[in-house]
């Protein structure tokens, strides 16, 4: 399992030129946003 918070994922997106964002993408993980998102039953 490798977790979005992994010290070594940042050294290689860093070496990847992968930033945070791309990376947030990559776990599906999106920011706070001022709308309630929708929840699944």
């Amino acid at each position: 399992m490798i977790e979005r918070s992994n010290p070594i994922l940042a050294v290689l997106a860093g070496a990847l030129s992968i930033t945070d964002a791309q990376l947030d993408a990559l776990f599906d993980i999106a920011p706070p946003t001022d709308q309630p998102q929708e929840t699944q039953p």
